[in-house]
């Protein structure tokens, strides 16, 4: 399979992904009675010239296409990081680790929200809720290249 292939791959596999995702983080928002977290939208916000704390109207807008978009395009990073012929295993925890990196560095340098300043329940669910989506990432990735 070629590299573009592969991308495109990726950028389906964001897709599903993506989509399995929003289902297990809105029932676990069900469950926990935790609110929709605007970060998606707040992202959006700051990238297009806005204040992430002020323009909650904006980032409630703008919150799930924001969203969906930003998982999808992770599925790029990950065919790219498939690229390096590493084992699937490897490839998935290697790319959870850049987006955890990755995702916090965005949110510090926009101003959206600062990791450092999380209670451990919030971490708690940042870090366990992004190895869901790596997990559905990485499953749907390679079903995509055995099918194709």
């Amino acid at each position: 399979m070629d590299v573009l292939q592969t991308l495109l791959l990726g950028l389906v596999a964001g897709a599903i992904a993506t989509v399995l995702f929003t289902a297990v983080e809105y029932a676990e928002m069900a469950v926990t009675r935790r609110p929709t977290s605007l970060v998606p939208g707040k992202v959006f916000v700051a990238m297009t010239g806005g204040n992430p704390q002020t323009d909650t109207e904006r980032a409630r807008k703008w919150n799930l296409p924001t969203h969906l978009m930003h998982g999808t395009g992770l599925g790029l990073v990950f065919a790219a990081l498939s690229l390096l012929d590493l084992s699937a295993t490897l490839t998935t925890v290697l790319f959870y680790v850049v987006l955890l990196g990755g995702d916090w560095l965005l949110y510090s340098a926009l101003g959206v929200t600062k990791p450092a300043e999380w209670s451990g329940a919030d971490w708690a669910r940042e870090v366990g809720l992004k190895a869901v989506f790596a997990f559905l990432l990485g499953i749907a990735f390679y079903t995509l290249i055995e099918l194709f």
